[in-house]
């Protein structure tokens, strides 16, 4: 419900409302299935508002964000899990489509021994992902991250396991500060798909480790 702030005294505490996913019906267990819960909290959020996860395991799938401008999902470091249910159906944890303004930060994806793709971000404008962790229980061939035909993004800060950063299509767009750790094929890697393309690409002060090809490879 509107409101439903994570308090005044908080960090987070701003002009933008902010949405607690745990206070409006996620069970951050690690076992219940969050996905309605954190869904129907995304889709009554307003542009402009924070949705926020408290230290826990949400287990969810499949959550996709349309035509939205101005939300963060924010998390509270390392101990704010997204992660993927054992047997998903759907091959992305979060999708970002024709979004606007959009910023993750302090938050963990972990799609465990699944090969679906933790952050999916296509059609999409100004877009900043900051001090995540995209982990795997181990080395998937599918991308751990996968960017597409988006202009102004920065990936700063995170740290991805076992999986890779995938991307076509961008303009604008930094990576920095960011480790990338194997075992896995590349860090990253512009797909060899028709007519992609990238312009004003910036690849600076981060560390591969443990890349199996290649920890940049571009066609």
């Amino acid at each position: 419900a509107p409101g439903s702030y994570a308090g005044r005294n908080s960090a987070l505490a701003s002009a933008e409302e902010i949405y607690n996913v745990r206070v409006l019906g996620a069970r951050d267990n690690g076992k219940t299935n969050d996905t309605p819960a954190i869904r129907s909290v995304i889709k009554s959020a307003p542009d402009g508002a924070i949705i926020y996860f408290p230290p826990g395991n949400y287990r969810c799938h499949g959550l996709t964000v349309t035509d939205r401008e101005r939300l963060t999902f924010q998390g509270a470091g390392p101990g704010s899990v997204i992660e993927a249910p054992d047997a998903a159906r759907n091959p992305t944890i979060l999708n970002l489509d024709q979004c606007r303004d959009i910023v993750l930060r302090d938050l963990t994806f972990d799609t465990h021994a699944t090969n679906i793709t933790a952050l999916a971000v296509s059609n999409s404008e100004t877009v900043r992902i900051r001090n995540c962790k995209f982990t795997a229980a181990a080395p998937q061939q599918s991308a751990g991250v996968h960017l597409r035909n988006t202009t102004n993004l920065w990936f700063a800060k995170n740290l991805v396991e076992q999986r890779h950063v995938e991307h076509q299509q961008l303009k604008r767009a930094r990576f920095s500060d960011n480790i990338f750790s194997g075992p896995t094929r590349f860090g990253i890697v512009m797909l060899a798909a028709a007519g992609s393309s990238c312009e004003l690409l910036t690849i600076e002060d981060n560390i591969f480790d443990g890349m199996t090809t290649a920890a940049i490879g571009i066609w």
